[in-house]
């Protein structure tokens, strides 16, 4: 609509303008009344393209989309394949044993509670057990820590920096734990500490927790 409002306002100006010389207004008219085949050309490629353009665009943005499906839909297979990989390495021997019908020895017995732990802070705590806590938490529980993971911000995850001071706190607490409890817990968005280690054991009870700019408050 510009464009034509704009030549309809040059048409009029020349045209006052040859009005008052020799030439007449119809010259001044026709000087500019000459652009308007290509505006009329330019308007009409304009209403036939747009519907084409915009039918591409939403293709491109409905491919776009389907791809981000399909990748992941791919990971979430992949993940699950790893899980179940995970999964049948460690419970597969154990059920063979007890399929077996032989009685469980202790050391079998608390293989298969170890075991159950282990699973339990996958299900409960699954940041936790992908920043790769499990192997510091089976060996706490070997020497008789309970080990309590509990994950309250999943699906939504950690910032790396965050995780990877989260990593080391919980990891040092878990290492040297002897007895007593260990309880890792990661805390819902929006508080102030992201996450805490409580330590329980015979020299008393302490807290460590972490805020949002990484740092450990001691309490």
């Amino acid at each position: 609509m510009a464009p034509w409002i704009g030549l309809v306002g040059m048409v009029a100006v020349f045209g006052a303008w040859a009005a008052e010389t020799e030439y007449g207004a119809a010259y001044g008219v026709s000087v500019v009344a000459i652009d308007a085949a290509p505006l009329a050309m330019a308007a009409l490629l304009s209403f036939t393209l747009r519907p084409t353009a915009k039918a591409v665009f939403s293709l491109r943005n409905q491919t776009t989309a389907r791809i981000v499906e399909l990748s992941s839909d791919a990971a979430v297979a992949d993940e699950r394949s790893r899980q179940l990989r995970h999964l049948d390495s460690l419970v597969r021997p154990l059920l063979e044993r007890i399929g077996d019908g032989t009685e469980l020895t202790e050391l079998e017995r608390s293989e298969c509670a170890l075991l159950e732990a282990h699973l339990r802070d996958r299900l409960r705590a699954p940041i936790l057990t992908t920043l790769e806590l499990d192997d510091a938490a089976y060996r706490a529980r070997t020497r008789g820590v309970d080990v309590v993971f509990i994950d309250d911000l999943s699906p939504n995850g950690l910032d790396q920096r965050l995780a990877d001071v989260l990593y080391t706190t919980a990891a040092s607490a878990l290492h040297t734990a002897t007895c007593g409890q260990v309880c890792v817990r990661v805390l819902p968005t929006g508080r102030t500490t992201v996450a805490s280690i409580l330590t329980r054991d015979d020299h008393g009870t302490r807290l460590r927790e972490i805020d949002q700019d990484g740092n450990i408050h001691v309490i």
